[in-house]
């Protein structure tokens, strides 16, 4: 449910029960109401939507979608982390939601828009950097320039 459903794209008893029919499990509808109301004791939000036919969705997430989005355009604009390690972190971020609020949020994601560095020097010295921080361990560093010939000015 945390993948197929959301506030947009609730399911019904008949559509759980066809999906678990088609990954080989058998229930019946009594049971998955039973198994839903053990998800709600057990501290999960499943949230029944009351109508003819009362539709089910996963309610808050670890992330509210604001949130999500934030974090997103984060990592999307980050000027020290590579192409290759925002999208992982993309992917790992929208893992977070269901498929169908996830290929809402990827279709607004532009990536290559953005100046990105070509290694993970930057992304390793911010680690190094935090750590040292968080340790209270002094740092000591050089700063270097670039002399219009193109040679290190320490």
């Amino acid at each position: 449910m945390e993948k197929q459903t959301d506030e947009a794209l609730p399911a019904t008893a008949a559509d759980i029960l066809a999906y678990l029919s088609n990954i080989g499990i058998t229930a019946h509808r009594r049971t998955v109401m039973l198994d839903i109301d053990q998800l709600n004791e057990a501290g999960m939000d499943v949230v029944c939507a009351k109508g003819r036919q009362n539709k089910y969705f996963i309610g808050d997430g670890l992330l509210e979608l604001p949130e999500l989005k934030l974090l997103l355009d984060a990592v999307q604009a980050s000027k020290f982390l590579t192409a290759k390690r925002s999208r992982a972190l993309i992917d790992k971020l929208l893992s977070l939601v269901s498929i169908h609020q996830a290929a809402d949020l990827k279709s607004n994601l532009y990536i290559e828009k953005h100046i990105k560095p070509k290694n993970e020097s930057a992304y390793i010295t911010a680690d190094l950097l935090l750590t040292a921080i968080n340790t209270k361990r002094r740092i000591q560093f050089m700063y270097v320039e670039y002399t219009p010939k193109k040679k290190k000015d320490l």
